[in-house]
This record gives structure tokens, sequence and C-alpha cells, in this order.
């Protein structure tokens, strides 16, 4: 990783080890199209399954889903969103979910997994092959990757505003790509797309379930 690639990450894990309490608090902004998520992803879901979600956050998600499948694992690279995470599942009674601070590249994997969430990540990170790519390796064959994902690249003037914001770090980094290029690199990856959906207000965000 690049010395300008680690600025990235460090600058970002700051920004949501900043904002984690207040993110918390915030109401969803589109409940129906949260819950057409929740919805459909369960329908892939069995309670056989060990779950891998990727950027994690608060845990919401997580502590919906955990109940439905054998094992569930949270990683996060904000240590406050995990600390936030392990508050709510001791208030819980769940004892298959955990939540820890990593990456897909520096959190030590012990197994494969038979679905992978990446929810409001992608667009997150720097380089968007190599995590798809790597999210392909940990899951078992046949599983699913599930994704809701911002593709930035197709609203030009919205693209001006948030590179600014995020390269004067009022954002954190933000990565702009195409719904076209996005699926692109999840098939050249290996997977089949299965679902592939705009739900809500936001029709930049594209949710697809892709299988191994």
């Amino acid at each position: 990783m690049s010395m300008m690639s680690c600025m990235s990450v460090k600058s970002s894990q700051i920004f949501w080890n900043l904002i984690a309490r207040k993110y918390l608090k915030t109401s969803i902004s589109d409940i129906d199209a949260y819950q057409f998520k929740i919805d459909l992803t369960k329908k892939y879901l069995s309670h056989s399954d060990d779950v891998l979600e990727i950027g994690s956050g608060t845990g919401s998600t997580a502590l919906i889903h955990a109940p439905f499948v054998n094992s569930y694992q949270g990683i996060d690279y904000s240590q406050k969103m995990v600390q936030i995470s392990g508050e709510r599942l001791r208030e819980s009674i769940l004892t298959n979910l955990n939540f820890n601070v990593g990456t897909l590249f520096n959190f030590q994997f012990d197994k494969k997994y038979n679905v992978i969430l990446a929810l409001n990540f992608l667009h997150l990170t720097k380089n968007l092959k190599r995590n798809i790519n790597k999210c392909y390796e940990l899951i078992e064959d046949k599983g699913y990757f599930i994704t809701s994902t911002a593709c930035l690249a197709e609203s030009e003037s919205d693209n001006i505003i948030l590179k600014f914001l995020s390269r004067s770090g009022v954002l954190p980094y933000l990565n702009f790509f195409s719904a076209k290029t996005l699926e692109s690199k999840i098939k050249d990856a290996g997977f089949k797309i299965v679902e592939k959906h705009r739900p809500g207000k936001d029709q930049k965000v594209l949710f697809i379930i892709a299988q191994k």
C-alpha cells in the first residue's frame, strides 16, 4: 500500500471514529429501501450459514440478520464503530455474533463464508477490483456476495461537490465509479449476478446479490 493510500485510510478512520456516536443516532433516510434490502437478503440466508459483514458500522444490520444464521462476523476499521456495535451486542441475547476491528487485508480469517455482505462499503475503498477479488476468495463455492453501493460517477454535478468535500476532509475517501463498472468488476472476479436493484429514492445506489 502506498503512502497516499495509507493517508486516505487513516483520514477515513479518523472521520468515522469522530462521527460514530452521531451516526448511531441518525435515522435511516429511506426506510422502505432499507427494509427492501433486509428482506431480500434474508431470502439468501440459512441457519447453517457462516456470514461475514465488511464495514459493519454500528452493527444494526448484523443484529437483524444474526438470529437467522449459524455464525456472523462483523469487521470495521473504525475502532469507535466496533466499540458501539460491541455495546449493542452485549445488550442482546445473541451468542453467534462477533464484532472486531479489521479490514479485508489485515483481519485473520480462519474460514471461508457462505455469505459476505459489503453494505455501503465499496465506494469508500480505494481499490474496487482488489476488494471484490478478496471477497471472492473468502466465499465458499455457491456462496453469495451481497453489496449495496453508491455509484457516484453517475451524476456529474454531484461529483464536483462530493470530490471537493472528500479531498478537503469534510467527507471520508470516496471512490467514483459507475454501476456499469461495479457490475463489470463483480463479474470479472468470477461472480454471477442473480439480483440487481435500485431501491428507493436514491437511484445512484445499486443493490446486487451475486453468486460464486
